[in-house]
């Protein structure tokens, strides 16, 4: 449990970064639309990761079991209030499934790099 506090701020960093330039790729341009990216990633993003070190702490279970229902979660959460709070994002809950499976997949190339 010690690596906790690096992994969640490396995780956090790198989400909003990834996630933020995937924003900005797709088209989103207005500034209410990017700071909706970057709030909802703040608020999901340490939530996801407590969530699984939580349920990973006692369930021995595989790392893909305990991720997959937190990720879904968090791209429906986020579909939401794209949907519900943005201007610009077009299809919201498939904006949200890209963009957390693209900040999720690079950091599974990352750990299995490092």
């Amino acid at each position: 449990m010690d690596d906790f506090l690096p992994v969640l701020g490396i995780s956090l960093g790198l989400t909003l970064f990834i996630e933020e330039v995937f924003a900005f790729i797709t088209g989103i341009r207005l500034g209410k639309d990017l700071g909706l990216v970057f709030l909802l990633n703040l608020l999901t993003n340490p939530a996801a990761v407590m969530c699984y070190y939580y349920v990973a702490s006692f369930a021995n279970l595989n790392y893909f079991v305990i991720k997959m229902p937190i990720e879904i979660i968090v791209i429906l959460l986020e579909g939401f209030y794209y949907k519900k709070y943005s201007v610009s994002i077009q299809k919201p809950f498939l904006f949200s499934a890209f963009a957390n499976t693209l900040s999720f997949g690079t950091g599974l190339i990352l750990n299995a790099i490092l």
